[in-house]
């Protein structure tokens, strides 16, 4: 048996919803017409739920790494809650479970994707950065303090600053200096005091 969303029209000349089971459309809407029904239109709900499927798979893989800071965390939130609504399924029906089990398992492998490429961007980054804070440091050293911009380092303590797709940006904090630059899809911030780079997850 199929499921049926149809609007039909009442008495008093208004649209209302409701939801039938039969083997067939055309069925249906034989059934329908014996009984009087004027039905205005028949859906299948398989082809509504399809059709978010659809939907929701384009949005989902057509989310440009660098646009995805911003969608992290809400679709990790979401990653969490489908989880637990497979689990629901599973206990009470299983034979349902396989269509958000399909979302789940796409959703998760978007987020996979999202870590590869952030993984593979820091190894990039990180020996582009390494001459910069070599030179920043060695500024402090011969001057007592750290530059007061990235420009002053050239050129005696480093030929050329780093430029795309890894430029940073350069913040001396007294005894100590940050450095901040992108790694698709997240920002990473160097701290001197810390000597390691820590990411900053949207929030």
């Amino acid at each position: 048996m199929k499921k049926f969303k149809c609007v039909v029209m009442t008495q008093e000349g208004t649209e209302e919803v409701k939801f039938y089971e039969s083997k067939s459309k055309q069925k249906l809407k034989e059934e329908l017409k014996k009984a009087g029904t004027n039905v205005k239109s028949i859906t299948e709900e398989v082809r509504i739920l399809g059709g978010s499927i659809v939907l929701f798979l384009f949005c989902l893989f057509f989310i440009p790494i660098p646009l995805f800071d911003t969608a992290f965390m809400s679709l990790g939130v979401v990653f969490v809650f489908g989880f637990i609504w497979i689990l629901g399924i599973l206990f009470r029906n299983p034979k349902k479970v396989v269509i958000p089990g399909i979302l789940v398992l796409c959703l998760f492998l978007k987020l996979c994707v999202a870590s590869l490429e952030f993984q593979k961007g820091l190894e990039r980054m990180q020996p582009e950065a390494q001459p910069l804070i070599e030179a920043i440091e060695n500024y402090k050293i011969q001057n007592g303090s750290y530059p007061n911009q990235l420009n002053d380092l050239i050129p005696n303590f480093l030929g050329k600053l780093p430029e795309a797709p890894f430029s940073f940006s350069y913040f001396p904090r007294g005894d100590r200096f940050q450095l901040v630059t992108e790694v698709v899809p997240f920002t990473v911030i160097y701290d001197s005091q810390q000597k390691r780079w820590t990411t900053h997850y949207p929030t």
